[in-house]
């Protein structure tokens, strides 16, 4: 996702001096993005495989509690999608980012590694929530059955908040809650993790970040 790719473009540079702005992705950050939910993906069916051999195959839906691999597979591309979103349009602010990892949270140009803006962070949580809403959708929770004028339950799914294993209105409430609040944190923490890690270089001529080949902040250049 590119959003207004032309304004982004002259508020970096290019480690060659031409305007910056986002190149396409490489392998590696793809790489990086996917690594840790595609194993929690092998994990996770490797687990289904074993489950289906004993028999306990739990109907082929995923009950309230169970399988936290799934859990870590939604969160990690919770993440994903709000640290592309709050790239994609927090350097769009109007106000200068903050360090995220300064001790007093110190202006820097737009596109410094680890910094933050309040309408980027809150862009992130709105990407977290596309995934967590997306996941109500495509995941097969087991279902609460169905109640009786009295409003006793029939059969034996009981909602997961009141000791059961299906999935009613609330539970799936707060899985969205929960999924967009792990999503925005880990776009909070691969902020924190590129202002610890990752250099920025800023040009002294005008006060841009200078960014290297595929959107990569240059980590060594010779400013003039």
């Amino acid at each position: 996702m590119q959003v207004k790719h032309d304004v982004k473009a002259r508020l970096t540079l290019s480690a060659s001096g031409s305007s910056g702005g986002e190149g396409r992705r490489t392998h590696i950050q793809v790489l990086a993005n996917s690594l840790v939910a595609s194993i929690f993906i092998l994990l996770h069916y490797r687990q289904l495989l074993a489950r289906e051999k004993s028999g306990d195959a739990n109907q082929g839906c995923w009950s309230y509690g169970s399988d936290l691999l799934v859990v870590g597979i939604v969160s990690n591309y919770a993440a994903v999608a709000a640290d592309t979103f709050s790239s994609e349009l927090g350097i769009l602010s109007k106000s200068r980012p903050r360090l995220l990892t300064s001790w007093n949270f110190r202006q820097v140009p737009p596109g410094t590694n680890g910094g933050i803006t309040f309408w980027g962070t809150m862009a992130g949580f709105l990407g977290a929530s596309t995934i967590a809403l997306t996941s109500v959708v495509l995941l097969p929770f087991c279902s609460v059955g169905p109640t009786s004028w009295s409003g006793k339950l029939f059969g034996e799914n009981q909602p997961g908040l009141a000791g059961g294993s299906g999935w009613g209105l609330q539970e799936k409430a707060a899985w969205v809650l929960a999924v967009t609040i792990c999503g925005g944190l880990g776009s909070l923490l691969d902020s924190a993790l590129g202002g610890w890690f990752q250099a920025s270089v800023v040009d002294s001529r005008t006060g841009k970040v200078i960014e290297g080949n595929g959107g990569t902040k240059a980590s060594s250049i010779r400013l003039i």
